[in-house]
């Protein structure tokens, strides 16, 4: 049999079983699963986080094992399993609900990458990391260097639906750096802005994709002396 290969992880998705849980996450209440699956995959995601075999990953939250539901959703490039959390969430306050949230998650993953030492070591890292801001933990977009600055965009998952975009940049003579709070927008429109991003010696400049909000997302530069 040849070996499968380890894949660079692309995504993780979650479904609720307990529709009294999933309505909890998606209404008026913080959607602690959503952030914090967020959060470990884009720390995942920089740190090149390798499956072996798969690159997709299906979380279930369930309150026990159900193999019919593993086995429907597990295909060649996409691993599916549960977390398990107690029916009495909905019970919880606030505080312990983000608590249980996160640990579950990683409770998960740290089972998932048992048997690999620096996976493992990877997620405790991560989770001890997150345990510092929790849900304010402030995540990287993207990066780009250039020969006198070192550009860094970065956001805030914890929003519902809106994202606080910031850029620092970084002088790196003098090593000053300059943060930003640029705009908030939709999560799903992020991308879009953000398609290209370069620095000129004058001005940062973003390109977004093609889009048919065109007149939203035009090309626009920023001056780095307005900028600092």
């Amino acid at each position: 049999m040849v070996p499968l290969k380890k894949k660079d992880i692309k995504e993780i998705h979650i479904t609720f079983e307990n529709n009294d849980i999933e309505i909890l996450n998606t209404d008026e209440s913080i959607n602690y699963f959503e952030i914090y699956l967020e959060i470990f995959l884009s720390k995942l995601k920089i740190n090149r986080f390798k499956c072996i075999g798969y690159d997709l990953i299906h979380i279930i939250i369930n309150e026990e094992y159900d193999y019919e539901i593993i086995n429907k959703n597990t295909s060649i490039e996409k691993f599916c399993s549960v977390a398990f959390i107690s029916n009495d969430y909905i019970n919880w306050d606030d505080i312990i609900r983000n608590k249980m949230s996160l640990d579950s998650i990683y409770n998960w993953l740290k089972d998932l990458v048992s048997r690999e030492e620096w996976n493992v070591n990877l997620i405790n890292e991560i989770y001890n990391e997150i345990q510092e801001k929790w849900i304010e933990t402030e995540l990287v977009f993207k990066e780009v260097d250039y020969k006198v600055f070192f550009l860094k965009v970065t956001y805030y998952p914890c929003a519902k639906d809106l994202y606080k975009i910031y850029f620092t940049l970084t002088d790196k003579k003098t090593n000053e750096e300059f943060k930003r709070e640029m705009n908030t927008w939709n999560k799903d429109f992020l991308n879009m802005w953000l398609k290209s991003i370069k620095i000129s010696p004058k001005n940062i400049q973003m390109r977004p994709g093609i889009s048919s909000y065109w007149d939203i997302t035009k090309p626009f530069d920023i001056n780095i002396k307005n900028f600092i």
